[in-house]
């Protein structure tokens, strides 16, 4: 056979070839609707089912408004619906990304989370999106010639509408109803999943949908926005930026004699400006009580005196807050107590007080009628002493949680941290209150809540300080009125108070 019969011979048999049906596993690989509407239906699925642990309520929906936007950009050129769900599945990713800005900042509080109207309104978007998907497939199977013999979209949409009922009920919380309402609606996805299967056999083909930028720089965008989003905001609010100024205070009122004399501890009198020392010439009495409080100890042991261990003592670490409570009597039964606190580093470098914010609760317990309070903190830094408000210093209700149960009840709060690079950072919180007139005793709580590094979901360090946690440390101290120390003195009479 010459080479022109060769040649003729090898273009017959290519074109017989291409007549021939192709395998199924090529029809499968081939079938234009397969991948987009499985996006879609997968999308659904993540965005709808919530999995609350291991970060999958933020991982499972993050991929599931990829899918959707992925999924209806491939259709938007197809027909109208699926246009409109191309432009729904846009606004939902800027609210998933509202979303991570309110996780990672706790800019939303719960009776915003909790809003009936806001509730609904997700609602009627998730119900949104099945019923516009299902007009747009109406249409494909139409123009298909395909008969439609499910119609899991509907089932869906009335399942979403049947979950939010059942959540704002008394069954919200029974396996009884959430079991059949979950079988259903993977049976619904699991309907949606199979729909291209039918388009496939009808071999209709979709309309090219020429797109500028590529699918995989959109997947790259979108990650890496999630990332800053959920980085920025974690940052930012586990810092807050104190409104610090040069310490100018003066610091020579007579008053400090008068202090000094009565036990104040000098080093902490220093940090008072005369302003905090208003109105405390004539003290009645003066008490004063210290603690450490370890936030990172490791345990020493202790010896007898035959040398052998008897008993491990906690001993400070790195992180560790010098805390000295100073309650002055004044006449009237009115009192004022000085809260200070310090950190300090008993193990190596520097003090560890928070770069993070941290956060404290202060009450005193006998207190009656209204409360005054201040407070500042102080640091050094570029060879400079500097003093700032404590951050969103308030007084307001709080409940605890504890071994004895919930209880109620009013204290002053705050955060503290400090910029980078200060050094002995401190601070001072200054009480004036009255106790009732039959008290001779007084208590007072000072608990501090260490918040480490930033997390995410962001967790604000105030919804912990006033509950048993492992990064927080108390402070307890009592102190007695004058007439009582005289009457002990006295030699306790029989009855108290004295006639």
């Amino acid at each position: 056979m010459s080479t022109r019969d060769d040649k003729g011979f090898e273009e017959l048999l290519a074109r017989e070839l291409t007549e021939l049906p192709p395998d199924d596993e090529i029809v499968a690989r081939t079938n234009s609707w397969e991948e987009p509407v499985t996006r879609i239906a997968m999308g659904l699925a993540l965005t709808t089912i919530k999995l609350n642990f291991l970060w999958l309520n933020y991982l499972l929906p993050g991929i599931g408004y990829l899918m959707l936007l992925l999924g209806f950009r491939a259709l938007r050129r197809e027909n109208r619906w699926f246009a409109a769900g191309w432009g729904l599945s846009l606004l939902r990713l800027a609210g998933w990304m509202c979303t991570l800005v309110e996780a990672s900042t706790g800019w939303r509080g719960p009776e915003i989370e909790n809003s009936l109207p806001l509730i609904l309104l997700a609602v009627a978007i998730q119900v949104g999106y099945f019923l516009i998907l299902r007009k747009a497939l109406a249409e494909v199977f139409q123009k298909a010639e395909v008969p439609w013999e499910r119609d899991p979209l509907l089932l869906l949409a009335g399942l979403t509408v049947a979950i939010a009922v059942l959540a704002r009920s008394p069954l919200s919380n029974s396996w009884l109803a959430a079991i059949p309402t979950l079988g259903f609606y993977i049976y619904a996805l699991n309907a949606l999943y199979h729909l291209p299967e039918k388009l496939s056999d009808a071999g209709y083909a979709l309309a090219a949908a020429p797109v500028a930028v590529s699918e995989k720089t959109v997947k790259w965008v979108y990650w890496l926005l999630c990332l800053a989003i959920v980085t920025a905001g974690s940052l930012y609010a586990a810092h807050i930026p104190l409104e610090a100024a040069p310490d100018t205070g003066a610091r020579s009122a007579p008053v400090r004699q008068e202090l000094l004399a009565l036990g104040f501890p000098e080093e902490q009198l220093q940090d008072l400006p005369d302003s905090a020392l208003e109105g405390l010439s004539g003290v009645l009495n003066l008490d004063v009580s210290q603690e450490l409080l370890m936030f990172d100890p490791h345990s020493e042991p202790e010896y007898n005196s035959y040398g052998l261990v008897y008993q491990y003592v906690d001993a400070p670490g790195k992180a560790n807050l010098d805390v000295t409570a100073v309650t002055a009597e004044l006449p009237g039964h009115q009192f004022r107590t000085f809260l200070f606190f310090q950190w300090k580093s008993m193990s190596y470098g520097a003090d560890h007080g928070p770069f993070w914010t941290d956060s404290f609760l202060f009450r005193p317990e006998e207190s009656a009628g209204e409360t005054r309070y201040t407070g500042a903190l102080l640091y050094e830094k570029g060879g400079e002493s500097w003093i700032a408000p404590i951050p969103e210093l308030t007084m307001k209700g709080h409940t605890a949680t504890g071994f004895f149960g919930t209880s109620n009840f009013q204290a002053i709060t705050g955060r503290v941290n400090y910029p980078m690079g200060a050094e002995n950072r401190r601070g001072w919180l200054q009480v004036d209150f009255t106790m009732p007139e039959d008290y001779w005793l007084g208590s007072m709580i000072f608990n501090w809540y260490r918040s480490g590094a930033p997390t995410f979901p962001h967790t604000d360090p105030m919804e912990r300080v006033g509950s048993i946690h492992e990064n927080r440390r108390q402070f307890y101290t009592t102190f007695q009125t004058l007439s009582r120390y005289l009457w002990e003195q006295a030699g306790e009479p029989e009855e108290w108070p004295p006639q």
